[in-house]
């Protein structure tokens, strides 16, 4: 999985880049972001829309800024582990802990679902 850097700049663009958005935000010193990105990396690999996405990471540490940016922005409290998935800037799913994981997600995309939904 080819994770791209996340910056503040692309939080606009998100409203216009085709195709979806995964946003993935990680701390370096939680062992369940740890376990999560190892099960989104391995689930990756077997993903059939992956062409369709763009994924992004963000260490919280690093760059809490954009982390409470993206927050903001879409009124999703900050979590870590946490999925926000995007398109036309609209969040269609988020999920943390637990929740994470990329069946949620294809199943979005493969019904066709782009009605705004919950479940962190």
């Amino acid at each position: 999985m080819n994770w791209n850097k996340f910056s503040s700049p692309l939080l606009n663009e998100l409203n216009y880049a085709p195709g979806y958005s995964l946003i993935y935000k990680h701390s370096n010193r939680c062992g369940t972001c740890h376990r999560i990105q190892q099960r989104l990396e391995s689930q990756w690999e077997e993903f059939s829309d992956k062409e369709l996405i763009t994924p992004f990471f963000i260490n919280v540490i690093e760059e809490r800024e954009i982390s409470n940016e993206i927050a903001d922005r879409y009124n999703i409290p900050h979590q870590s582990p946490q999925i926000i998935f995007i398109k036309n800037g609209k969040v269609l799913h988020d999920a943390s802990h637990g929740g994470v994981d990329l069946n949620s997600i294809e199943n979005l995309i493969t019904k066709g679902n782009e009605q705004p939904s919950s479940n962190s």
